[in-house]
């Protein structure tokens, strides 16, 4: 539809695609007003304050890939891109402790920059380099529609060594798409490796925050939207939008804000899937496909965040292979002395004596009946195992904190469920990394999303 100059657009929901999609709709003559029911936006990639380290900390590490274009547009457009720093080179320790580095030739067009590095990686032996080189070639042959229901059917067809899978697709899925090779539908995964290894010479290259997302989402990005007039409510919570059929049509009317409705003219459906289908009455729910992506599985994230007295590495990231710790950051922030800096302050107590890291492990429903403590011991072994380092420091403080609902599990039967951003209701668009993008639970995809549902609403058509 063409939304007129002077409209309402009301965006529910002020996670990345919530604000992807006021960013697009900024400055173009529209009233835009976000509705969160936090106190605070960006949804799944927040921060949390933790008391006893007094300083604000991402509830899990989120980073964004070269092939996450539409994400580093939004990011260059609301002038927070100086907040990430970008690693070309993936840190990479194998199971008995030796570090070996993966960094594709940047002067080598794609996909052959990527020849030197694998043929050179001493993770895997030759033979098992060779059977790798292999698959991916043929990975990139076979159309996304061609091959079987799940990456692990395809991996078995290709007889993928046991060594390849576990030190390679493993570790590079289940960080990429929080699910296990067994259950990841085969169109997810091969565009995972095909957008990230082969398509882009810069594809690989990973962006880390510099700073808690707090401060760069509810911070920088969310001043740069209302200088530009878009209207932040945070601690709003929708409790429901009112849709009324007008001369045989359906239309979205109002949000209603505890108690209160808001007259609309169009609406940015941007919640979580869990909570969309809240919004209206059964029937309509039903129609515009949130019914059933209510019921996509969820698949789990957790964090393990650790004090030290002393930093245990100097590089800011390590995949481990073959642990139980998946991902180690040493977050920009945190100073080469160990000071971490919240919001150009050094922070005081165990932060400055010590060093902060985190540690990701996706896919955790392993971790299930397991007690924190049993987590960061099982965690700091596994680093005292690689960094010589943490040997020699002291654990002062850790927590770990788990989402069940981090991201929806990219199987075959949740793609099912994944309703598309237009629907029956001509001034209703959804958003949100959950609805059709051809991008698995990402960043990336929620910003796509939110461009998406922004340009449907701008872009001509029925209304």
């Amino acid at each position: 539809m063409r939304t007129a100059a002077g409209s309402c657009i009301a965006i529910v929901g002020g996670g990345v695609a919530g604000l992807a999609a006021a960013a697009e709709l900024a400055g173009k003559g529209l009233s835009v007003v976000l509705y969160e029911a936090r106190r605070h936006l960006g949804g799944r990639a927040s921060s949390f304050y933790d008391e006893a380290a007094h300083q604000w900390i991402d509830y899990c590490q989120h980073v964004s890939l070269g092939c996450c274009t539409e994400l580093g547009r939004l990011f260059r457009r609301t002038g927070v891109a100086d907040c990430f720093h970008t690693c070309r080179r993936l840190h990479f320790f194998a199971p008995d402790g030796r570090r070996y580095d993966l960094a594709p030739l940047s002067w080598l067009p794609a996909p052959l920059h990527l020849l030197p590095a694998l043929a050179t990686w001493g993770v895997l032996g030759w033979r098992e380099r060779v059977a790798l080189a292999r698959a991916l070639w043929r990975l990139v042959q076979c159309a996304a529609e061609q091959g079987p229901d799940t990456f692990g059917q395809w991996l078995a067809e290709q007889r993928q060594p046991t060594a390849v899978v576990e030190r390679f697709w493993q570790p590079v899925l289940v960080s990429a798409l929080g699910e296990s090779v067994e259950r990841i539908g085969f169109p997810q995964a091969r565009k995972v490796f095909v957008d990230a290894f082969v398509a882009s010479r810069t594809g690989l290259h990973m962006a880390v925050c510099r700073l808690p997302l707090r401060e760069v989402l509810d911070g920088r990005l969310a001043a740069w939207l209302e200088t530009r007039g878009v209207r932040l409510h945070r601690g709003a919570p929708v409790d429901r939008i009112v849709c009324c059929e007008q001369h045989g049509r359906w239309r979205a009317t109002a949000v209603c804000v505890v108690g209160q409705q808001h007259p609309v003219d169009a609406v940015v459906v941007a919640a979580s899937w869990r909570r969309a289908a809240d919004f209206f009455e059964p029937h309509l729910a039903e129609q515009l496909g949130l019914a059933a992506a209510r019921r996509l599985e969820a698949s789990p994230i957790t964090g393990v965040h650790l004090w030290a007295d002393r930093a245990i590495t100097e590089l800011h990231h390590a995949v481990l292979l073959g642990r139980l710790s998946q991902w180690v950051f040493r977050p920009a922030f945190a100073r080469e002395d160990g000071t971490v800096y919240v919001e150009g302050r050094a922070a005081p107590a165990i932060c400055a004596a010590g060093a902060y890291h985190q540690v990701v492990i996706s896919a955790s429903r392993h971790l299930e009946g397991r007690t924190k403590e049993q987590i960061v011991a099982d965690v700091w072994q596994d680093l005292c195992s690689v960094f010589p380092a943490a040997r020699q420091a002291r654990l002062l403080h850790s927590r770990v904190v788990t989402d069940p609902h981090a991201v929806f599990s990219p199987t075959p039967r949740n793609e099912q469920l994944r309703p598309p951003p237009r629907t029956p209701i001509p001034n209703l668009v959804l958003a949100g990394d959950w609805v059709q993008t051809g991008w698995p639970a990402t960043m990336e995809s929620a910003a796509r999303s939110g461009m998406q549902a922004a340009r449907i609403l701008l872009s001509p058509g029925p209304c």
